[in-house]
C-alpha cells in the first residue's frame, strides 16, 4: 500500500507542469512543460527562439523564482535590445553571457 501511495506521489510530481509564459504554447503542450524536463528549442535565425526563452524566464521572475539565463550566442547587448523590443527588460533575471568565449575555454 505504501509503495502505491510514493509511487502516485511520484507519478504527480513527474507530471507536474510549469507555465511557458506563452498561453497559446502552454495549451498545445498541455498546460506547459513538464516539470522535471529538459528542454532544447532549435530553429532557423529570427524563428522566436530568444523571445520563449526569455518568455519564459520572466514568467519565472513573476513567480519569484532564481532565474539564470545562460546565453550562448547573443550578447547582453543583444539581449537588452530584444528586451526593449518587446518593452520588457531584463530585471530579475541573472545572465551569464558566454557568447564572447571560446569554445571549450571553460573545459579543463
Amino acid at each position: 500500500m505504501a509503495n502505491d501511495v510514493d509511487a502516485a506521489e511520484e507519478s504527480g510530481a513527474l507530471n507536474r507542469r510549469v507555465t511557458t509564459g506563452v498561453a497559446g504554447l502552454d495549451t498545445i503542450l498541455g498546460g506547459g512543460l513538464l516539470a522535471e524536463g529538459f528542454y532544447l528549442l532549435q530553429g532557423d535565425p529570427g524563428s522566436g527562439k530568444t523571445t520563449v526563452a526569455l518568455q519564459f524566464a520572466r514568467e519565472c521572475v513573476a513567480k519569484g523564482e532564481k532565474t539564470l539565463y545562460i546565453s550562448l550566442s547573443k550578447s547582453r547587448e543583444d539581449l537588452e535590445r530584444t528586451v526593449r523590443s518587446h518593452g520588457w527588460s531584463l530585471q530579475g533575471i541573472h545572465l551569464l553571457d558566454l557568447s564572447k568565449e571560446e569554445p571549450f575555454s571553460r573545459i579543463v
